[in-house]
């Protein structure tokens, strides 16, 4: 870190903390809004030829903006389960992401990842993370999961996967880079080859969210996020990132009121939109979109009122539609 970052820092929190206003180098700052995992990207996350199964979406018209947010979409929510209930595994599940016809959700504390197999509808295994496997971090939650766009070797199936440790230690959080391969038998199995570490300047936890060339710190206790650029593996097995280095600066205006303190879970971005979950079993339940460009709330889905009352814990995008992974289901929404 050079002399000058701790004073770049700063000047960005300074920045940060008194809402949207101009700096050259900073390129602006954007008034967003989130809580907790919100998330944000710039890639497709596919393989650029459609092999991820993951496509473009469509999120339906957009509501107002007002001073206690908007309201709540009345629209009946279709869906489908994708996996028959009495398949999933629900106990101690968090963030996970899909690539092809695999979804790949990891478990609390990091100590396995059960995959399942969405085209044949069944799961496929657990695997087990060894304990030098597992990271710095001894409580790492896992809330926030996605692929990158990096491979470990060309010859690999899956991109690396990035995994948010949430909580921090001796004042850094951050996200463990994992290798998955799939060996002659169908076997899976993970590996850590990179770990990256950022400063903890929360009570709460971090998150990390790949966006192609670059990544996302989300700082939810300051409502901030800082666009840095996504470490690559040639730059070592362990990687700093300070959020002086940010080559912008993101703000965001608190959640609606109406919503209360539900806590947001896993997310994704797709054309230009934020999308992400948020509640648990005894608060609000549902999915958010935000519209990036026009700046503004589009969409809050109420699932409760939809039937799906269990907490949700992941988000992806398989076959171009958007899925859930709730406490006991596996879901494809139909937006």
């Amino acid at each position: 870190m050079s002399l000058l970052q701790p004073m770049k820092r700063i000047l960005f929190l300074i920045i940060a903390s008194i809402g949207s206003v101009s700096l050259g180098a900073c390129e602006g700052i954007i008034d967003l809004e989130t809580q907790f995992d919100i998330a944000f990207g710039e890639t497709d996350g596919g393989n650029g030829d459609g092999s991820n199964n993951r496509g473009s979406i469509g999120i339906g018209v957009g509501v107002g903006f007002g001073n206690s947010g908007p309201e709540e979409d009345d629209a009946i929510l279709e869906y489908e389960d994708i996996i028959p209930p009495e398949i999933i595994k629900s106990a101690n599940v968090q963030g996970g992401d899909c690539w092809g016809d695999y979804f790949f959700q990891f478990g609390t504390n990091n100590t396995r990842i059960r995959v399942y197999d969405l085209a044949l509808k069944t799961y496929v295994q657990n695997v087990y993370i060894p304990n030098d496997q597992k990271g710095f971090v001894p409580n790492c939650h896992c809330n926030t999961v996605a692929f990158g766009t990096e491979y470990y070797d060309t010859e690999d199936l899956f991109p690396l996967i990035y995994v948010s440790t949430g909580f921090g230690v001796d004042g850094y959080t951050g996200a463990l880079v994992y290798r998955i391969t799939k060996d002659y038998r169908g076997s899976f199995s993970a590996s850590l080859v990179q770990t990256i570490k950022f400063p903890n300047m929360t009570t709460s936890w971090t998150e990390f969210i790949p966006a192609g060339g670059y990544a996302y710190l989300c700082y939810p206790g300051e409502r901030t996020a800082y666009k840095v650029e996504m470490p690559k593996l040639k730059q070592g097995n362990l990687v700093f990132i300070d959020p002086s280095d940010a080559l912008e600066v993101y703000q965001f205006p608190p959640r609606p009121t109406w919503m209360g303190s539900s806590r947001n879970q896993d997310n994704l971005f797709r054309d230009g939109k934020i999308i992400f979950i948020t509640g648990v079993s005894q608060g609000f339940i549902g999915l958010v979109v935000l519209d990036l460009k026009e700046r503004k709330w589009e969409r809050i889905i109420n699932f409760k009122k939809n039937g799906l009352t269990s907490e949700p814990e992941s988000i992806f995008i398989w076959q171009g539609s958007i899925c859930v992974a709730l406490s006991g289901r596996i879901v494809k929404l139909k937006l």
